[in-house]
C-alpha cells in the first residue's frame, strides 16, 4: 500500500469511552451495518434528557432503556423455560445488563457496554457513541499501530481480539446475554445474530507493513510494546487465566496506552527529525537517534518533584503543535518532490533506511527550505494538533478516580484544575508489568519492567517505580536487588 507519510496513521479524535477501543475492533470484523440510512448511530445508553446530534440518528440499544412491553419481550428470551435458574426474568435481565455497563465520565452523555462477548460488543458503534457522522477511523489506527510494531504478522489486532472474544461463549450468563440480544428486532434495524454468524472473522483492515528501519530500533517504540503486550494478552494462557471482565479491562488499558503514547511518540519523532534537518552539518545517524529514542523519557515521571514541575499538560500541547506542524511540512516537501518519498523500497527495506532518507534530504535543503522547516517551531496553534493532543491526554487520563465509574487504568491524573501529572491508577502498572510474562503466576524482573517502560517513552526514577510496584502489591523492596528485583504478575 502506498505510504503518504512515515507511519500512515490517520489523524485521531478524542475517544469518549475506554470500551470504544474494543468496540471498533468488533465492527472491523463484522463489517458495515446492513442498513440503508447511514446516519444512524448506535449507543448502549445515552442520557435521555440530552438532545441528540443533528447529523446522527441515535438508537439506544440497552434493554434497560426499553419500554416495559419491549423489555418484557426481550427478557422472555433470556432464560429457557427448562432452566434451573428460571425465575424473575426482569430482575435477572436488569442485573445482567447493569453489570456490563462501561465507564462513564461525569461529563459524558454516552455509555458503552463492556464488550464481554460478540453480542455486547455490537450494542454500540463509534458514530452513535461520539455523535459524529464522520468519526475518526479508530480501528484502522489501532491496527496500523499493531502493524508498526515489527515484522509482518499473521493476524491483525482486530482478529486476535475477535478470536478470543468468540472462543468461549458457552458460559451460562453469557448465553443469557446472547439469548436476549438474539431477538431479530433488538434494534429494529438488523439482526445481531445474523450479522455475527455471517461474518468471516477477517478484518477489513489492509496491512501496510512496518519499515525495516523502524522494526530495528533497539530501544523499542510504543508500537513494538503494543505488538508484544497485545499478542500476549490475546494468548490462550492470559485469556483463560483472567476473569472475563478483568480481561476486557486489561484490553482497554493496553489499547488506550498504545494509542496515547503511540501518538506522543509520533509527535516527538517529527519534531526532533525537523530540528535535526535544519542543523548544518548534522550527522544523519545522530538525527535519527534523537528522533527515535525513547530513553530520555517522553513524559516526566517522578514522585520526588513538585506538582508544578511534573505537569505534562503544557508539554503535550507544545509537542502536538510542533509535531503536527513538522509532519505537515515534511509531507508537503515530499509532495512537491523536494524530499524523496519515504515509501521507496531502498528506505523501507533497510535497517539504515531512515538514515539514508535523512542523508538524501540533506542534499536538497536550500536556504528557503531550511527557513520553511525552521518555521515549524513556535507556530502556536496548528490545525489538527488539538485533536491529537486531546487523544493523547484523554487516552491516558484517569476518567474518574472514585465511585461507580472509577477508572483504574489511567496513566495520567489531574491535580486540581491546573495540573496533569504522570500518576498511574492502581491497576495500570499491574497490566504493564504482568504482560511481560508469557502466562499468569510467573515473575518478571525489574530490568524487564524498566525496559518495557522505556519503549513506551517513560523513564521513572528507581524509587518512584518501586513505590508504584509496592503500592500495587507486586513486590517488596530489596536494597541489594536493584534491577534483579522480582515482580509478581497480577494473577
Amino acid at each position: 500500500m502506498s505510504r503518504t507519510d512515515f507511519f500512515e496513521l490517520d489523524r485521531p479524535e478524542y475517544i469518549v469511552s475506554p470500551e470504544l477501543y474494543q468496540v471498533v475492533l468488533a465492527w472491523d470484523i463484522v463489517g458495515k451495518k446492513p442498513v440503508e440510512d447511514k446516519s444512524i448511530g448506535y449507543v448502549f445508553r445515552r442520557d435521555l434528557v440530552t438532545t441528540d446530534p443533528k447529523k446522527v440518528k441515535i438508537r439506544r440499544m440497552s434493554p434497560l432503556d426499553k419500554p416495559y412491553e419491549e423489555k418484557k419481550r426481550l427478557y422472555n428470551h433470556i432464560i429457557p423455560e427448562n432452566s434451573n435458574n428460571y425465575g424473575n426474568r426482569q430482575v435477572i435481565g436488569d442485573a445482567i445488563f447493569s453489570s456490563i455497563e462501561g465507564i462513564k465520565s461525569s461529563k459524558s452523555v454516552s455509555q458503552c457496554s463492556v464488550p464481554i462477548n460478540s453480542y455486547s460488543s455490537l450494542l454500540q458503534d463509534i458514530r452513535g457513541v461520539t455523535g459524529k457522522d464522520r468519526p475518526a477511523n479508530l480501528s484502522k489506527i489501532i491496527n496500523t499501530m499493531f502493524d508498526l510494531g515489527g515484522e509482518p504478522y499473521d493476524y491483525t489486532a482486530s482478529e486476535l481480539w475477535w478470536k478470543n472474544i468468540t472462543s468461549d461463549e458457552s458460559q451460562e450468563w453469557l448465553q443469557w446475554i446472547e439469548n436476549s440480544l438474539s431477538a431479530e428486532n433488538i434494534n429494529n434495524d438488523f439482526s445481531l445474530k445474523k450479522l455475527i454468524s455471517e461474518c468471516d472473522d477477517k478484518s477489513l483492515y489492509q496491512n501496510i507493513g512496518c519499515p525495516l528501519w523502524m522494526a530495528s530500533i533497539n530501544e523499542g517504540t510504543p508500537f513494538s510494546w503494543f505488538r508484544e503486550a497485545w499478542t500476549r494478552l490475546c494468548s490462550d494462557e492470559w485469556y483463560r487465566g483472567l476473569p472475563r471482565r478483568r480481561w476486557n479491562d486489561w484490553a482497554s488499558c493496553v489499547l488506550r496506552t498504545a494509542v496515547g503514547l503511540g501518538y506522543l511518540w509520533e509527535m516527538h519523532f517529527y519534531t526532533r527529525l525537523v530540528e535535526g534537518l535544519v542543523i548544518d552539518g548534522a550527522n544523519p545517524v545522530d538525527i535519527v537517534r534523537n528522533a527515535t529514542t525513547t530513553s530520555v523519557g517522553l513524559l516526566s515521571w517522578s514522585t520526588e518533584s513538585t506538582i508544578s514541575s511534573r505537569d505534562v499538560s503544557s508539554y503535550i500541547i507544545q509537542i502536538t503543535n510542533q509535531g503536527t506542524s513538522a509532519r505537515n511540512m515534511i509531507n508537503s516537501l515530499v509532495k512537491e518532490d523536494i524530499f524523496p518519498s519515504m515509501n521507496e523500497e531502498k528506505y523501507t527495506s533497510s535497517d539504515n533506511g531512515l538514515v539514508e532518507w535523512v542523508q538524501d534530504c540533506s542534499n536538497h535543503i536550500s536556504k528557503e527550505i531550511k527557513k520553511r522547516l525552521s518555521e515549524t517551531k513556535g507556530k502556536g496553534k496548528v490545525s489538527g494538533a488539538k485533536n491529537t493532543g486531546e487523544t493523547i491526554r484523554y487516552a491516558l487520563l484517569c476518567r474518574d478516580p472514585f465511585g461507580i465509574n472509577a477508572d483504574y487504568y489511567g496513566l495520567l491524573n489531574k491535580r486540581g484544575s491546573r495540573y496533569t501529572v504522570v500518576e498511574p491508577s492502581s491497576e495500570w502498572i499491574v497490566v504493564i508489568s504482568s504482560l511481560l510474562s508469557r502466562k499468569p503466576n510467573e515473575t518478571v524482573r525489574m530490568e524487564d519492567v524498566v525496559r518495557s517502560l522505556i519503549s513506551l517513552g517513560l523513564k521513572p526514577d528507581y524509587n518512584t517505580l518501586v513505590h508504584e510496584l509496592e503500592k500495587a502489591g507486586l513486590t517488596r523492596r530489596s536494597h541489594d536487588a536493584d534491577e534483579a528485583l522480582e515482580i509478581a504478575t497480577g494473577f
